[in-house]
């Protein structure tokens, strides 16, 4: 595995759509990484409870941010 450099900081981006049995487990996987590790769920519309999951794992992973979107439209600024 590489050497991190530990002044860096990293945004992890994890796109998601309907992955309700999945997303608690893929947060939970995300590595500590340099100084500060952000992540970022996008949810793309999901009619299932993915949304719900990852807002209330907000409490849990303070450095946890929910984005919902409507289907196939993301806009960052």
């Amino acid at each position: 595995m590489p050497k991190i450099n530990k002044k860096l900081s990293f945004s992890v981006i994890i796109p998601c759509y309907n992955e309700e049995g999945n997303i608690k487990n893929c947060i939970k996987r995300v590595p500590k990484l340099g100084t500060k590790t952000e992540i970022i769920v996008v949810d793309d519309g999901s009619i299932d409870k993915t949304t719900i999951i990852a807002k209330s794992l907000r409490k849990k992973y303070k450095n946890l941010k929910s984005h919902e979107t409507s289907r196939d439209f993301l806009f960052f600024i």
